[in-house]
């Protein structure tokens, strides 16, 4: 059994968050006693008691050959088991049976990341972010605890959960998802999970099924599979994150160009990217490109020439000197040798016509030669003469006067190697093209797009009916049938006409597009086989010329401009005499051609922020096409010209620039100082009042650095205990502010927009308050720190207040809490859409208009669960705010008519799901600390067929908070504010949040691929100069969610890199929809 040394100090970090705590040791009845904590110092405490089971001996335990279900495994796999049974992560299921196909609970695989990834000299559980990344997961709790412990783990979860332990989350996010994403969802996996169960995968630490397929949802996971899984993860973790050097393993020809490196350990993406290979024989490097294997151990090098016999030597470069030990290999090449010469034509029968025979010579390698036709002698019976395809193992027959059923012997020869390969055919029907595979488009013109009048050569490959490819442009022409679907783009030339663009020896379809197409417009061009039917596809998109008429500088999204700002988009407008106005790449275009000119009076410096541009036009990011102020310089009377060639008008935008901006005045964002938040003590979540300093123009300040201004932070109790609350501030855990010490000061720049969280305690009761009061300091050289600068002017305050009860006394009092349904009411019919998607589960021929029942209910609750909708209580209380409850489990939901909408369980339901068009109303009955209640709420279920009609952003422009990035949902209020699909029947599909009320509600999400939809990140661009190393983190999760970490861990005008950025929405009709947010 291989032993596992050396466990990565992250790995460790991710196998113990995925722990409640520190363990103990194994009672009787096999349950663990764990708890995590992180605390706001970014630390955490670990409470460990010896671990009994792992210090079992073979002597004390029952081993594998000791159970009649585990003694006939495979050796390696009953060595799996016992890593795990030594630990004591499983109960047997008797006394002579172990039980390896019983299914798992989440609680076991705690138990068995414990055994498999823990060690005592772990020091990583001091990072937090990483235990809320696995809170998030929803496997365990703010204190720790395992959520739903004793339920079982489906696939899709398991694959989610290895991945995020093994840290290659970033990794999964760039895959292409292999699982059937189809309405079909033959794999049943949910989207979201695609993936991770890819890159599962693909690492090989979870398989398909016997079926072929993954099963995600549907199938749970048994203590096979998780032994092999975790095992299997152990030992690629142990690869991963050795600390081992890097040092070249073995080397190998594996082609006749080809190289074969292969490493010690597994490599990271980062090391990937940096390595340097040089392929050398003599002292003389080769020109080489490379592919990595899956397993990120080995890589190919490809040369750019064949190998000959004699000794190389491969070096590596590129890493740090500290992690590099063996730098240098050497190994034995060969010239090439054929091994083999074969026929390729699938088929023993050639048709009546012109056709194509295939063959390969294969060297020692199991790869095809290079050598062309030319180099064999062909022989196909006296009275056919083979036509060699140019540089191509293959020739051109003409069998079109042979007899069908006749017998054409075929002869290779190569008299070089001393070979030959013979075969006869059958001459069969007249030739006819029977399938199309269209590849690539190429453009005459190095162009990335089709304008009128362009030409293109569409690649194809043609098959005739026996399989055999098929290039004779005569039948090509007979049989091939072009049509469209959409407005015709190209020229009908009668026949098509081929030609043979890339020299490699086959014909592709040369097309010209029409020269009076005055719009844009898309089409596919669809090509019929007439031999069979079979109909081939390929999408165009024409993009027509515009000529520019005008020229327009539209209005500062700020109305004021001050001396001293900095990074001011200012956009441009060029229309064509239509009225069309011009696209941001289509103005780059033009302000490359050198028609677009941009003059600015001495105040204002234009240029860009994007590396390696000057401006003053942007050519790439967020502000593509348009024009940037870097800097104002001055104040008073300023203007930006803008000329474009042969348009008469000028375009002239005059500002006037203000005075300096100063911190003016403090505002709330939020909360109202008239009320006190409501904060229930076993809910342990606290509020958070925001506080916001406006400058003398009405703007959130973001001016020049300026530290005499500071916000100064008074703690108070009113009443009850002390020490009921503790301030925090957002992004700093060491600013605190307690009962002792009650008052501190931030500066300006680093507190305008934060939040302080009044955290309350799980025991104390109390009101407190907390006033922000905007000050002017005066500055004291001598005083390193400005917020101990002494204050010279105190300026305007507000304040928060927060009081705590129980839940028990909230609820006591009906007017005191208001509970509520936290999901939509408004529902998708998809019960019915799954119907007339033909998958209904019990179908009976005779309805003419079936609906949804239970049965296709059930189906959806297990195999679509990205279809439903979760259930959940909510309370506010009397002056209308969110208020924060613990979970009010939901006991029951009576629908009046319960063909409309369905639950997953009859009690204690935790989904819901909209079956059939219509309205109904439930009463919903919960647990509270009193007993229960009910509410009545109304439903209504919409249908559609899912044909889009529109799509929409609730904002197409934002200047965000910078603290209102990480973490939201791009549909979130503070993003986009809602991103909606409107179908054909003008029903919407709506995606919403608001993370400040922990609220996300999701009617798209489903249905985006269905509708031919997608969202994207782009144009994400950072301030010029900032190095790969330096940039601040930022990406968009599979599930939609920004992440965005500054480099210098502050969320502060000044102390980011980010810039800007752009979420795009695109339909199936190509249009994007496209929110631009700049940061400032």
């Amino acid at each position: 059994m291989k032993k596992h040394i050396a466990w990565s100090l992250s790995f460790l970090l991710v196998a113990m968050s995925l722990l409640p705590a520190a363990y103990a040791a194994e009672e009787a009845d096999g349950a663990v006693a764990t708890e995590i904590k992180a605390d706001t110092n970014e630390s955490a405490t670990q409470v460990v008691k010896p671990d009994v089971a792992s210090q079992i001996s073979d002597s004390e335990v029952k081993l594998s050959e000791n159970y009649s279900d585990l003694t006939g495994l495979p050796e390696d796999l009953k060595e799996k088991f016992d890593f795990f049974i030594r630990r004591g992560v499983f109960v047997p299921e008797s006394e002579n049976t172990f039980g390896p196909d019983n299914l798992i609970t989440r609680e076991e695989f705690v138990k068995a990341a414990k055994a498999g990834f823990t060690s005592t000299s772990d020091e990583a559980l001091t990072n937090p972010e990483l235990i809320k990344s696995f809170e998030t997961l929803g496997l365990i709790n703010p204190d720790g605890g395992v959520i739903d412990y004793e339920d079982n783990l489906n696939r899709q979860d398991l694959a989610k959960y290895l991945v995020y332990a093994l840290g290659k989350v970033n990794e999964a996010r760039n895959v292409t998802p292999i699982v059937d994403l189809s309405i079909a969802n033959e794999d049943r996996v949910d989207k979201t999970s695609a993936r991770f169960v890819t890159y599962a995968l693909q690492l090989k630490i979870m398989q398909n099924q016997d079926d072929g397929r993954f099963h995600g949802s549907d199938r749970k996971v048994t203590r096979r599979m998780l032994v092999e899984s975790v095992y299997d993860a152990m030992n690629v973790m142990s690869d991963l994150k050795d600390t081992a050097k890097v040092s070249i393993e073995e080397v190998k020809p594996v082609g006749a160009k080809k190289v074969s490196v292969t490493f010690n350990r597994t490599l990271d993406s980062e090391k990937m990217e940096k390595i340097i290979l040089a392929v050398k024989k003599e002292g003389t490097a080769f020109s080489t490109t490379s592919s990595w294997s899956d397993d990120q151990k080995t890589v190919i090098l490809t040369l750019d020439q064949k190998l000959i016999k004699g000794s190389y030597s491969v070096e590596l470069s590129g890493l740090a000197e500290t992690v590099m030990d063996k730098k240098t290999a050497e190994f034995t090449a060969e010239d090439e040798q054929i091994s083999k010469l074969e026929f390729t034509n699938t088929s023993g029968e050639l048709p009546r016509g012109k056709v194509i025979v295939d063959f390969k010579q294969l060297n020692q390698y199991g790869e095809q030669t290079d050598l062309g036709a030319h180099r064999f002698e062909i022989r196909a019976g006296s009275k056919l003469s083979p036509q060699n395809i140019t540089g191509k193992q293959a020739f051109r027959l003409n069998l079109s006067d042979e007899k069908r059923g006749s017998a054409i012997s075929i002869s290779i020869f190569d008299r070089e190697h001393n070979m030959s390969a013979n075969k006869v055919f059958t001459v069969g029907d007249r030739v006819m093209v029977s399938k199309v595979d269209f590849g690539d488009v190429t453009f005459k013109e190095k162009k990335k797009y089709l304008q009128p009048g362009d030409k293109v050569y569409l690649a194809f490959t043609a098959y005739d009916q026996y399989g055999n490819r098929l290039d004779d442009t005569e039948t090509l022409n007979k049989d091939m049938l072009i049509s469209y679907d959409g407005e015709q783009l190209f020229e009908d030339r009668g026949d098509i006409v081929f030609f043979d663009n890339d020299y490699d020896g086959y014909p592709e379809i040369e097309l010209e597009a029409l020269t009076d197409i005055e719009k844009d417009t898309s089409a596919t061009l669809r090509l019929m086989s007439a031999g069979s039917g079979h109909i081939a596809t390929k999408d165009f998109s024409m993009v027509t010329p515009k000529v520019p008429a005008s020229i327009e500088i539209k209005d500062l999204s700020s109305s004021v401009i001050a001396e001293g700002d900095v990074n001011i988009p200012v956009e441009l407008a060029i229309r064509d005499a239509e009225g069309y106005e011009f696209s941001p790449d289509e103005r780059v275009e033009l302000f490359k051609a050198g028609k677009i000119k941009v003059r600015s009076s001495s105040a204002l410096k234009l240029g860009s922020i994007i590396g390696g541009e000057e401006g003053p036009i942007e050519l790439s990011g967020a502000n593509k096409g348009n024009i940037r102020i870097l800097e104002v310089t001055g104040k008073g009377k300023e203007s930006i010209e803008v000329s474009v060639d042969n348009v008469s008008q000028r375009a002239t935008a005059e500002y006037t620039v203000e005075n300096k901006r100063l911190p003016a005045v403090l505002e709330k964002s939020g909360f109202e100082p008239s009320q006190t938040y409501t904060v229930i003590q076993e809910a342990k979540r606290g509020v958070q009042p925001q506080f916001i300093v406006k400058d003398q123009y009405d703007t959130s300040y973001k001016g020049i650095k300026n530290d005499e201004y500071q916000i100064e932070y008074k703690w108070e109790k009113l009443s009850g205990d002390t020490g009921a609350f503790t301030g925090t501030f957002s992004g700093s855990p060491a600013f605190k502010l307690d009962d002792t010490n009650n008052i501190a000061r931030r500066t300006v720049m680093d507190a305008n927009e934060k939040n302080i969280n009044m955290a309350p305690d799980s025991i104390k009761k109390g009101t407190y308050q907390v006033t922000a009061t905007l000050v002017k300091a005066k500055k004291d050289p001598s005083i390193s720190d400005p917020t101990k600068w002494p204050i010279e002017t105190r300026m305007n305050s507000i304040v928060a207040k927060a009081k705590m009860y129980t839940w028990k006394e909230m609820d006591a009092d009906d007017d005191e809490l208001k509970y509520y349904l936290n999901a939509d009411t408004s529902l998708f019919a998809v019960g019915k859409f799954m119907v007339d998607s033909g998958l209904k589960v019990n179908k009976n021929e005779k309805d003419k208009n079936p609906i949804a029942d239970e049965t296709d209910a059930a189906n959806i609750f297990k195999n679509k669960s990205d279809f439903t909708k979760g259930l959940s209580i909510s309370a506010k209380n009397k002056d209308g705010n969110e208020t924060v409850i613990p979970t009010a489990q939901i006991t029951s939901m009576s629908f009046a008519d319960s063909r409309i909408v369905a639950v997953d369980k009859k009690d204690s339901p935790t989904k819901m799901v909209g079956l059939n068009p219509g309205s109904t109303s439930a009463n919903i009955v919960f647990k509270t600390p009193n007993g229960q209640k009910s509410i009545n709420v109304n439903f209504t279920v919409f249908s559609s067929d899912l044909t889009f009609s529109e799509l929409k952003f609730g904002k197409t422009s934002l200047i965000p908070k910078l603290t209102e990035l990480d973490g939201y949902y791009i549909w979130d209020t503070k993003i986009a504010n809602g991103i909606r699909i409107i179908d054909d029947m003008n029903n919407a599909f709506i995606n919403s949040a608001d993370k400040s009320q922990n609220k996300n509600s999701e009617s798209l999400t489903p249905f985006l691929g269905r509708f031919g939809a997608t969202l994207t990140l782009s144009d994400v661009t950072y301030l010029a100069g900032t190095t790969e190393a330096n940039k601040d983190t930022f990406y968009m999760t599979d599930d939609y969610k920004l992440v965005f970490k500054p480099k210098s861990g502050s969320y502060t005008s000044g102390k980011i890199n980010l810039q800007s950025f752009k979420i795009n929405g695109t339909g199936p009709d190509k249009r994007t929809v496209t929110l631009t947010v700049t940061l400032k």
